[in-house]
Parts: C-alpha cells; structure tokens; sequence
C-alpha cells in the first residue's frame, strides 16, 4: 500500500510522542486528535492512564486504546439515536483489532512484551522502546489509513 499525503506525518509525530516518553496511547491519540477537533494537551490527558495495557496491567495495548479514542472522536456518536455513527466506529474499531491481531497474535501489552508488568515495572520499561515503538508506528500508520 503506497501512503499518501500526511500520512507518515502523523505516524512521525505518534513516535516523536513516544520517544519524548509518552505512553503508546498517548502517542497515537495525541497524534491523530488535534485534526480531529481536540487539543493534543487534552489528548494526551485523557489517554494518559491507558499505557502499559491500561494503568499497566498488561492488558489492551495502548497502541489499540489510543486508536479506537480517535476513531471514537472523529466517527462516534454524540447523539442517542445515531445508530449509523455508532455501526460505524463499531465496524472501523473492529477492523483495526482484527488487523492487529493477525499481525502481532495478541493484542494484550504483557503479551506482547512477554512481561508481567503488574510484578515487574522496572523490567517493562526495558521492553518498553524496543517493542512498542514498532507497535505506535505500525499502528499509528494503519489508523490513518482507515480514518
């Protein structure tokens, strides 16, 4: 698939997030969320706590939670009756886990990383760059192609 446009833009700023220390949640909603309508501050607020596997519990990826945080602000619905807007964000999340798993076999961040980050946090943040920086940038790049 040959990207177009700005679409390693914001892939490249996901890992200049990552790099600078932020979580990969944070990373790729940060990155996708100001041309979608809200501040990259509020942003990387809002996804703070969902790094690690959520609050780093080895749990969802937080390449994955950042990524349906952006489809959910830019597709999802604000509205109780928008039934097409809810199908929607349903439908693209979806597709977005579904490719993640064929890819990488998990979408579970101790998994992934073959950590128990709930007994071990010092030993994690070995892991951390070498694994999920190719998560963020993988990711980050297959979101904007199904935003």
């Amino acid at each position: 698939m040959k990207l177009k446009g700005n679409r390693t833009l914001k892939s490249k700023r996901a890992l200049k997030f990552f790099d600078q220390g932020f979580n990969c949640s944070q990373s790729i909603f940060s990155a996708f969320a100001p041309a979608i309508g809200l501040t990259r501050v509020k942003a990387l607020r809002i996804a703070s706590a969902f790094g690690g596997g959520i609050c780093r519990r080895g749990e969802l990826c937080g390449a994955i939670t950042g990524s349906i945080m952006a489809i959910g602000l830019k597709y999802g619905r604000g509205r109780a009756n928008d039934e097409a807007a809810k199908e929607k964000t349903y439908r693209l999340a979806q597709k977005l886990m579904r490719w993640f798993e064929r890819r990488y076999g998990t979408m579970l961040c101790g998994k992934l990383i073959k950590v128990d980050i709930r007994k071990n946090k010092k030993i994690w943040s070995r892991f951390h760059p070498e694994i999920c920086r190719e998560l963020v940038k993988a990711t980050a790049l297959h979101l904007d192609h199904l935003l």
